[in-house]
């Protein structure tokens, strides 16, 4: 995953990189641009919540607990138990990710990227419904790309 900071008074941010899948076959390119950083709006405060969705290409389900301000755990439909943090970064509403998975192999140890909340199903997995949506972007241990779309 490659993230690079293009701007200089209203920074741009262009995240790219590859999500591989564990299963032969599976590939997921996976790009997102952020421009500018200005248009996000101040950071939305993390309160407690429930959120589920999936992993990029919604085969797999992850279900997360929101503490504030900024913690959670949960797991997902490989096993794995996640418990990591949001932080906000510079005051809008993207957040830095770091979370620690366990569990069996594919887990991978360590997630790390981005994440963002918006109030449109960015997928359509949702089927476009009204909500607060968390979408997760980063990579893990293993250096396999992570993407996820969570509705509270």
């Amino acid at each position: 995953m490659t993230i690079t900071n293009t701007g200089v008074d209203a920074p741009d941010i262009n995240i790219d990189g590859a999500a591989a899948g564990y299963q032969p076959g599976c590939f997921a390119e996976l790009v997102l641009s952020i421009k500018p950083l200005s248009m996000l709006g101040t950071a939305t405060p993390l309160t407690d919540a429930s959120y589920h969705g999936y992993y990029f290409g919604g085969l797999t389900s992850i279900a997360l607990n929101m503490r504030a301000p900024g913690s959670f755990s949960g797991n997902d439909g490989l096993g794995c138990q996640i418990s990591g943090q949001l932080k906000p970064i510079d005051n809008r509403s993207l957040y830095q990710l770091a979370a620690a998975v366990t569990g069996p192999p594919a887990c991978g140890g360590g997630i790390y990227g981005v994440a963002f909340q918006q109030n449109t199903d960015p997928t359509g997995q949702f089927s476009n419904s009204p909500g607060t949506y968390l979408v997760l972007i980063g990579s893990n241990d293993l250096d396999a790309g992570f993407a996820a779309v969570l509705k509270q």
